[in-house]
């Protein structure tokens, strides 16, 4: 739910951003007044669908990554005191660990470009 959020947040910046980057204007102020323009407030959230239905999968992997992570970071509890449950680990290094391992795993393949 927080990715889906977070995406209906980001999007409208997202919309001029990649809309810069493919030449259609050069500067983001103009551009925004004429998406309002031609296709309404609505324009700035063209892809919206997408990005929530692939906030899902993409949170998913994430939570499960971080999880993983830092299970595998956890040090083993000592053979004299089995029922001891140690101290999770810091979340710094399991969530960029996380993080790359969803990005590597959802993210488009572009094949044959170098």
């Amino acid at each position: 739910l927080g990715g889906c959020i977070g995406w209906s947040l980001v999007l409208p910046f997202d919309v001029v951003k990649t809309r810069v980057q493919s030449g259609a204007e050069s500067r983001a102020l103009p551009l925004v007044r004429r998406i309002v323009a031609t296709e309404g407030v609505q324009g700035l959230f063209r892809g919206w669908t997408a990005a929530v239905v692939r906030a899902f999968p993409a949170n998913a992997c994430l939570f499960l990554g971080v999880e993983v992570t830092t299970r595998l970071l956890r040090p083993a509890t000592s053979r004299r005191d089995a029922t001891a449950v140690p101290p999770p680990p810091p979340a710094v290094p399991a969530v960029p660990a996380a993080g790359a391992g969803a990005v590597a795993a959802l993210s488009p393949r572009e094949e044959g470009r170098a």
